[in-house]
């Protein structure tokens, strides 16, 4: 029996995943400005995200097509997209300039008082 199915409209766009990944980026730059540890509160998406895309490329018969379809570039462009953004707000929280001469100058981190948990 010979399955023909489109395989391009099940998967979601290079644009619109790295749109998605920017969107969780900011927010979790947002949180990690506050503690840069909570930058990390989207990592689980992120890997979930990548978990997934591996396993549907090594999924029998579906895995082939899509790489017939799309090739590796939209792989590519699919981890890049969504893993690049989320990458860039943890160096920013993580490797930010905590320097006493960025507190006087009114970093963002100093406006708002710490949140104890």
């Amino acid at each position: 029996m010979l399955l023909l199915a489109e395989i391009a409209d099940k998967m979601p766009s290079l644009a619109g995943t790295t749109v998605v990944a920017c969107v969780i980026g900011l927010i979790s730059l947002g949180f990690g400005l506050v503690r840069r540890w909570l930058v990390l509160l989207a990592a689980p998406v992120i890997v979930f995200y990548d978990w997934a895309l591996w396993s549907e490329l090594h999924e029998p018969g579906f895995g082939q097509l899509i790489i017939d379809e799309f090739g590796w570039g939209w792989i590519i462009g699919q981890l890049v997209g969504w893993n690049v953004p989320y990458s860039v707000s943890i160096a920013i929280a993580l490797l930010g300039d905590r320097s006493p001469s960025a507190a006087r100058s009114g970093a963002i981190a100093d406006r708002f008082p710490p949140v104890r948990l």
